[in-house]
């Protein structure tokens, strides 16, 4: 155990080693804990939730990869309990992004009778090039919770599985340090069991000044989820590249969450990051599940946070 993690010891609570044979079965997964980390049951500051790392690291055994939604169980980074300044047992709970994945590994069970179907098809930008760093995602309509994700292939291919009935919208990003680019929108679907809709698009990258990077509350950034309750009022974190509270709109794909007017306030962080604050109204009754920020610069473009707020 030691070995796995002596290079950087601070870097990750745990990691799954997955074998595979030649027809890409899964033949063992073993779990390993980070013995330089210290990890707790009952959210003591500045140990990793012991349930929430058994929970993400099952999923690596499962077969599932890290995911793009901050507030999902398989995010990539697994906050301390103390992160904001509270305990984050959080990853506990599979979220639908979470649940919808390993639908599409494993299937479904018989008694859900409204499910399943996908979203597949394929992004195109006219260049013989590969494609990287292009992430699919697609937000509940009626309530903006993130449903299931998909990182697109080198030839532009993407599968959204595991959905349950409904209506959808659906959005494409592409990360990249060196050129930020606008999300887009591949559209609004309303799907039924067993239905895979097949969606073609062309795309074109274009470079913004804006960038989001971090989330956060109580004065702290992070790239982790913020965890939320419904009913309550919160003054959010968010920081980036220029950032300018004139010239920036903050938006919210769901009914639930609500941006008080005239609440966007620029914040002194350093030179090195761009952050503002902002106050948002979680209705009572909103939905648990992770829900995505989007944010408008003075370019006209468009970028998000995918899954930034986790309701609990």
């Amino acid at each position: 155990n030691v070995l796995l993690f002596s290079k950087d010891p601070q870097a990750e609570s745990a990691k799954t080693r997955v074998f595979y044979n030649r027809r890409n079965f899964i033949t063992e997964a073993d779990i390993v804990l980070n013995p330089f980390q210290q990890f707790s049951t009952d959210g003591t500051f500045g140990t990793f939730d012991l349930e929430s790392t058994l929970t993400h690291e099952i999923g690596h055994l499962l077969g599932l990869r890290h995911s793009s939604v901050l507030g999902s169980t398989m995010s990539g980074s697994l906050p301390k309990n103390g992160t904001f300044g509270l305990a984050d047992l959080t990853a506990r709970s599979l979220g639908e992004s979470d649940i919808a994945a390993i639908r599409e590994l494993y299937g479904v069970n018989v008694a859900i009778e409204n499910c399943c179907a996908a979203i597949a098809g394929k992004i195109s930008t006219g260049s013989v090039k590969p494609l990287k760093g292009i992430t699919v995602w697609a937000e509940e309509s009626n309530t903006g919770r993130v449903a299931a994700i998909a990182e697109v292939g080198q030839d532009g291919s993407f599968r959204l599985g595991g959905l349950l009935e409904g209506t959808y919208s659906v959005f494409w990003q592409k990360a990249d340090d060196l050129l930020p680019s606008p999300l887009g929108v591949l559209g609004t679907y309303k799907l039924v069991k067993d239905e895979i809709r097949l969606v073609n698009e062309r795309v074109s990258f274009t470079r913004s000044v804006v960038a989001l990077d971090y989330v956060g509350i109580n004065g702290q950034l992070s790239d982790t989820a913020v965890s939320l309750t419904g009913g309550r009022e919160y003054t959010i974190f968010l920081g980036g590249k220029n950032l300018d509270q004139g010239k920036l709109a903050i938006e919210f794909n769901s009914p639930y969450i609500t941006l008080a007017p005239n609440s966007i306030t620029p914040q002194d962080f350093g030179s090195d990051v761009s952050v503002v604050n902002f106050i948002v109204t979680v209705h009572e009754g909103t939905p648990a599940g992770a829900y995505s920020i989007f944010v408008t610069g003075e370019d006209g473009a468009m970028h998000s946070l995918v899954g930034a707020l986790n309701i609990q």
